[in-house]
């Protein structure tokens, strides 16, 4: 099941081309508007729960997790509990934490839902949030075919829910992802992510990601709205 944790992260139609464009600026907005965020948001620490579920295990492995989160230095992680965890499945879930630690040093993210790495085919509205059809300029494991909600009043990605355009390796099915967005205080940030491959040998695998409070530098706790 080392696939899916070393991962982690409509309608048909005709349009024309101003309605292509259109599309396109709402992400480009979207996209513009996370990378000022990016730049903004304080040092803050976070609890999340990792849970993978897998018919050969007994019961779910769990870990809980402390994030800290330094501006220009990335994150860091320590385990708090864990529950269940052994062997590979252990191993595996702290390959995700490395990894995690390790991109969010990265000054360049090969998953960003940016035009540069999607084509934009289609839009609905309903009224509070568009949401738009992604196909994946080229298929990588990093990029999903899917959708991306996007709330009109503060141009913000609030949810994405997909599949990765390319196998996760030889032993990994694509990766059906759904992560969802809330927002804490002034920033939007990920509270929950939803991942489910199918791996030779082992079958239907996922794991779940769940965020606790965000408690920023200087600040209470702050809970989703």
């Amino acid at each position: 099941m080392i696939f899916l944790l070393s991962l982690l992260v409509g309608l048909t139609g005709v349009f024309t081309a101003a309605r292509a464009s259109c599309t396109d600026q709402i992400l480009d907005s979207a996209s513009r508007r996370l990378e000022r965020q990016n730049l903004r948001v304080p040092r803050y620490t976070v609890t999340r729960h990792y849970t993978v579920t897998n018919a050969h295990l007994k019961a779910p492995a769990i870990i809980r997790v402390l994030w800290s989160y330094v501006p220009g230095q990335g994150k860091q992680f320590k385990i708090l509990e864990e529950r269940g965890t052994s062997g590979l499945t252990r191993r595996s879930i702290v390959s995700v934490l490395e990894e995690e630690a390790a991109s969010s040093r990265q000054t360049l993210d090969p998953s960003a839902i940016t035009s540069g790495h999607y084509l934009v085919k289609q839009q609905t509205d309903n009224g509070s949030e568009y949401k738009l059809s992604l196909v994946p300029r080229e298929k990588t494991k990093y990029l999903l075919n899917g959708t991306v909600s996007v709330q009109r009043a503060d141009c913000a990605i609030t949810g994405v829910d997909g599949v990765t355009a390319k196998r996760i390796s030889f032993w990994v099915s694509e990766a059906h992802v759904i992560q969802e967005f809330a927002k804490y205080g002034e920033f939007w940030l990920p509270s929950k992510t939803r991942s489910i491959a199918s791996v030779r040998f082992v079958g239907r695998t996922e794991l779940l990601i769940e965020a606790g409070a965000y408690q920023f530098e200087d600040a209470q706790p702050v809970v989703t709205q």
